[in-house]
């Protein structure tokens, strides 16, 4: 069979350096069917079962900051801390509780209401700060719904790999215990967001505005990430490879 021709996808660089590894993408999140509503004499236990998410939450961002302490710059310690804050704001706490409360909503439906609320109004703020906010809440969340639909921790093993995905956030690009993630690629992403500033801080190559399907359909295997030229390399050549 011969040999498949280099292919070089163009993007944006967002994280220089150069990196070679097998393609991961992240794995899309299952869409939130909406559930029955809550009987009255269910309230409680909701709410409770809302709070032990938010326990399990909180102790996950603890570890990940002792962890980061060792491993990582002030900045990325600092917005460890911010993510944990943000699980337990009082404001987003008590609106997901009146969800519950006071309209029968299950402690999912009722996170992803609030989340989506703080998101919008957020994004009607033209300043990126506010724009930043919004992708920060929505991944301090995914920590808590991750507990409340009591989803399995997917771990890679093997070999070191590129993690491909519509868009990251700032936990997916953080230092990880085992984390063999040698570069990002994604569809979107700017060079200011919190994901991308992480990125740099690691020397993590980083490469968003790719075509996603052009990797999907025409490849499963190893690709070279190149943060400097902002190219994404499918079936790399020899050349390429000595050039690494």
């Amino acid at each position: 069979m011969a040999p498949h021709k280099e292919i070089r996808l163009r993007g944006v660089a967002l994280s220089s350096g150069i990196a070679f590894g097998r393609v991961h993408f992240h794995e899309k999140p299952s869409s939130r069917k909406k559930k029955n509503g809550l009987k009255k004499n269910e309230t409680e236990s909701e709410i409770l079962r809302y709070h032990l998410a938010l326990q399990k939450s909180q102790k996950e961002v603890e570890e990940k900051q002792r962890f980061c302490q060792e491993k990582s710059s002030s900045l990325v310690q600092e917005l460890v801390q911010a993510q944990g804050e943000l699980i337990v704001d009082p404001n987003l706490v008590k609106s997901v509780e009146n969800k519950i409360r006071f309209f029968g909503q299950r402690a999912e439906m009722a996170l992803q209401s609030v989340t989506e609320e703080y998101c919008a109004k957020f994004h009607q703020i033209q300043d990126p700060y506010f724009q930043q906010r919004a992708q920060d809440i929505v991944d301090a969340t995914r920590h808590v719904f991750k507990h409340l639909e009591d989803l399995p921790q997917k771990k890679q093993e093997g070999a070191t790999y590129v993690l491909c995905a519509e868009e990251i956030f700032p936990s997916d690009a953080m230092p990880q215990e085992d984390s063999k993630i040698v570069a990002f690629v994604t569809a979107y992403g700017g060079y200011n967001s919190h994901a991308a500033i992480v990125a740099r801080s690691r020397s993590l190559p980083y490469v968003s505005a790719i075509d996603l399907t052009q990797i999907e359909s025409r490849f499963h295997g190893e690709i070279v990430v190149d943060g400097l030229l902002g190219e994404v390399i499918l079936h790399p050549c020899k050349k390429t490879l000595k050039m690494l």
